[in-house]
């Protein structure tokens, strides 16, 4: 079944689509955004009925807001992060006591580098932004 290979995909229609079964299915990533879909006659000579999904009326709730961090990474930026990687004394690295200062120092110093030459963004997204 899709959903059980798709775990992110819901099925909605819940009722009888022709007779006393449900043939006619409507799957989405976004279930919690519709409403169970209504239904209305079938059309011409079909004995199926026509399922209409309607989106949940979200106007006037309070809109998530969480902020999404990326970083500004381009060309120029990453011959920028090269550079400075090739460049670098690693002598506080080598000089470290045992294995776990070296990769506290290494680690830290990778991370400054990235910060400076590919900074963080953060950006504030809702739950109305498009994907």
């Amino acid at each position: 079944m899709l959903t059980s290979s798709h775990p992110d995909i819901w099925q909605i229609v819940k009722c009888q689509t022709r007779g006393q079964a449900t043939l006619d299915l409507i799957f989405t990533n976004m279930a919690k955004l519709y409403s169970p879909p209504t239904t209305l006659a079938p059309l011409g000579s079909s004995d199926h009925k026509c399922l209409v999904p309607s989106p949940i009326n979200t106007t006037g709730q309070k809109q998530q807001v969480k902020q999404r961090k990326s970083r500004l990474v381009t060309k120029d930026r990453k011959e920028a992060l090269a550079t400075c990687i090739a460049m670098t004394d690693w002598s506080a690295v080598y000089e470290a006591e045992d294995i776990n200062a070296k990769a506290a120092s290494f680690t830290n110093y990778i991370q400054t580098v990235m910060d400076i030459c590919t900074p963080v963004r953060q950006k504030k997204i809702t739950t109305a932004d498009k994907p």
